[in-house]
């Protein structure tokens, strides 16, 4: 697998937290990447440091600072006996900008981080810290959540073709080059699954015996075009050579997804991110957001080529 080039590791002294360290090492060591892992800590709190009288405020963030790199040092201990090469970093300020500015300035090319939240009211509006860098930082984010495991066994893709769409393939192509080359890598079964629906068929409840007939037409025919977009979208890959399955399933993918990742018992589920902001955000909602908040296992989410980041350096 060479889809990644640099990876940035996030450490938050857990033991989730460990198993992205892991898995962020595994990955290193199977594309050949460069791995550097990262942990922020946050400003100390004005009213400590107005509290501690015989340390300026300067040399208790920096005492700070050496006493959490120890604890990165002691944490990927067990990569470089391994003889793996890990870098360590410690970072103050917010965790999320930080973050995006370590990628923007290190070339990162993929974040792996653990993300235990659930998500409530607050964290939806808001967004929880693993989905803020979702919207922020413009590489790959592969969150590690649920039961760890060494290797992805089952992954689940999940690409939208549209021969009209050259921004929507681009982004169909970078989901299923990175599903393929890890499926390659781990010798992972893959299920490529493509969620459709049909406007037409939300109108069939408030029409008549006849008019429903024709809307089932539609929905068929509706049916043979996806199908034959993703035919076409998928003839690029040898998917003969890999233990596969092709879904076509009509609903919203925020449910099908989920349903099918829990059927298949999936070990990593690919989606892609196209970042709605404002207002926009809120009434039709991102699908790998509302993916991640409803999948127990970890969330690869993929990014346009072309993306800015919305943090600066």
């Amino acid at each position: 697998m060479k889809q990644f080039k640099s990876i940035l590791a996030i450490s938050d002294q857990d033991a989730l937290g460990e198993a992205a360290i892991e898995r962020a090492a595994t990955l290193a060591r199977g594309c050949q990447a460069r791995l550097t892992v990262v942990a922020v800590n946050e400003p100390l709190p004005r009213e400590v440091t107005h509290l501690v009288n015989l340390m300026l405020p300067q040399d208790l963030e920096e005492f700070a600072r050496r006493e959490r790199e120890d604890e990165l040092a002691h944490a990927v201990w067990p990569i470089q006996e391994r003889g793996g090469a890990v870098e360590i970093r410690v970072l103050v300020g917010d965790p999320v900008a930080e973050i995006t500015r370590e990628v923007l300035r290190g070339g990162h090319d993929l974040v792996v981080m653990a993300d235990a939240s659930t998500q409530g009211l607050m964290e939806w509006l808001v967004g929880t810290p693993a989905v803020q860098l979702i919207r922020k930082c413009p590489c790959p984010i592969w969150l590690v959540k649920g039961k760890w495991r060494q290797r992805c066994t089952r992954i689940l893709a999940a690409v939208d073709p549209d021969s009209e769409d050259e921004s929507r393939n681009a982004l169909n192509t970078r989901i299923m080059d990175v599903a393929v080359s890890l499926a390659q890598q781990e010798q992972s079964e893959i299920h490529v699954v493509h969620v459709w629906t049909a406007i037409e068929e939300k109108l069939i409840m408030d029409r008549r015996s006849a008019a429903r007939d024709e809307a089932d037409k539609d929905v068929l025919e509706g049916w043979g075009a996806h199908r034959k977009r993703l035919d076409a979208f998928l003839e690029r890959y040898a998917l003969e050579n890999l233990q596969h399955h092709v879904h076509l399933v009509r609903g919203e993918p925020a449910s099908v997804i989920p349903r099918i990742a829990k059927h298949r018992e999936v070990d990593l589920v690919i989606v892609g991110s196209r970042c709605r902001r404002g207002i926009a955000r809120f009434l039709a909602g991102n699908a790998a957001e509302r993916i991640l908040a409803r999948v127990d296992c970890p969330v690869l989410t993929v990014k346009p080529e072309d993306v800015l980041s919305q943090v600066s350096l």
